[in-house]
């Protein structure tokens, strides 16, 4: 839920409350023939007091859509030299969210594998609840080829990578269309030291043009960690994104982005940021510079101190910011408290204060019952609004699912 209040009333209102309930019921049934097939069952609802779009007169309605995420019968592959699925199932190595159909393939060697897969996509389900389904007429076939290439030499070698060649529709605020595109990830661990992920999805219709891209490279040796990134990604994704305040169109945007930790000794660690963005539609361009502490075994040996130092150059504004934030974590709960102040001048000349409060937990009971909570206070010159989230979650049966945490990470560890 996220309770809104306006310091000076629009349009006759000082709020803007809003109350979203989800919930999910997934069911596998395994262990019934020698080929290790099993049955997977994923029903969801959710209800959004803001989740439909009526674009006739521009308002946003109440909307619930009860799901049916998965529901297919599949022989896995890890088992299988021939496997398939058919029903609805998502296929990660297409990018695909959702299929109505079939998918085959064949686990060749060791570590290879090749599927080819056909259908249509479901438009309650990859259609996101602010755009209605029944306003696009866009043609719903979904099929395509993929390899499927993992290899692990040791603990610390290995390599993983999916390849695509593809058909699948998007609905999207900025784009109802079939798309024809080659769909591209990986993650190499080359050393103890050394990661490289990348990511691409090119389409060759209707158009030709290269819709997310993305490259990163990390370094861990115990004093130093380093992470470089570039990017490239779509009008849709600068939408999901984009902060309230932000007055510009949704364009695609082109970033680059290094992050730095230094342990400097046991008990301080140092934090180093510089990012760059450009967008794609008007060639604006954003910078970044930051600067951090981080205080480990704080307090008590499961708890660190962290704050920051930031400069950023917005596409819309100069904003100057300070962030302080406490981490906590036992055998079975975790708990993270962080605190934003910004000054912000924008291109008119008008200033603006902002301070955001954030809290996330988790509790970790057993492998059956876990949950989480989150809360979100943020205040400026002319609103203020808070946001909750709770989830709790229970497992029946025997079986593992993934992914199963039965204690919180440790967060700021080097």
């Amino acid at each position: 839920s996220r309770a809104v209040e306006f310091e000076v009333p629009i349009n006759g209102e000082t709020s803007n409350d809003e109350k979203v309930y989800s919930a999910e019921l997934k069911l596998n049934v395994y262990d019934f023939s020698s080929h290790e097939d099993n049955i997977i069952v994923d029903i969801r609802d959710k209800v959004d007091n803001y989740g439909k779009l009526e674009a006739s007169n521009l308002t946003l309605d109440s909307y619930n859509r009860v799901q049916v995420r998965e529901l297919a019968y599949k022989r896995p592959w890890e088992a299988n030299s021939f496997y398939f699925a058919f029903g609805r199932f998502s296929l990660s190595e297409a990018n695909i969210l959702d299929n109505d159909g079939v998918e085959l393939g064949l686990h060749f060697s060791r570590n290879s594998r090749f599927g080819l897969f056909g259908g249509q996509a479901p438009k309650d389900i990859i259609t996101p609840y602010y755009v209605d389904p029944d306003t696009s007429n866009v043609n719903n076939a979904q099929a395509g080829l993929y390899y499927s290439y993992e290899k692990k030499n040791g603990f610390e070698r290995s390599v993983y990578t999916n390849n695509a060649l593809a058909l699948a529709p998007t609905y999207n605020l900025t784009d109802k269309k079939s798309h024809t595109y080659f769909f591209h990830m990986a993650l190499w661990n080359m050393n103890s030291n050394n990661r490289l992920s990348t990511y691409l999805q090119q389409d060759f219709v209707p158009t030709s043009s290269l819709r997310r891209l993305s490259v990163t490279h990390s370094y861990f040796d115990p004093n130093f960690h380093t992470n470089l990134s570039l990017s490239q990604t779509n009008t849709e994704d600068y939408l999901i994104q984009q902060d309230i305040l932000d007055p510009l169109p949704p364009s695609p945007e082109q970033s680059v982005r290094f992050d730095l930790r230094q342990r400097v000794f046991a008990q301080l660690s140092l934090d180093y940021s510089a990012g760059y963005s450009r967008r794609v539609e008007d060639t604006k361009t954003m910078s970044e510079y930051a600067l951090g502490v981080i205080v480990p075994k704080l307090l008590v040996s499961t708890g660190s101190f962290r704050a920051q130092y930031g400069i950023r150059n917005n596409y819309f504004s100069k904003d100057r910011y300070i962030r302080g934030g406490y981490d906590y974590w036992n055998q079975f709960f975790s708990l993270s408290l962080i605190h934003t102040v910004i000054a912000s001048e924008y291109d008119d000349k008008t200033k603006n204060n902002r301070q955001i409060t954030n809290i996330d937990g988790g509790f970790y009971v057993s492998d059956r019952f876990r949950g989480a909570l989150g809360y979100q206070r943020e205040k400026d010159d002319k609103l203020s609004a808070s946001a909750f989230f709770v989830m709790l979650g229970y497992r029946f049966g025997k079986g593992t699912v993934a992914p199963i945490r039965t204690k919180p990470a440790l967060f700021e560890e080097i």
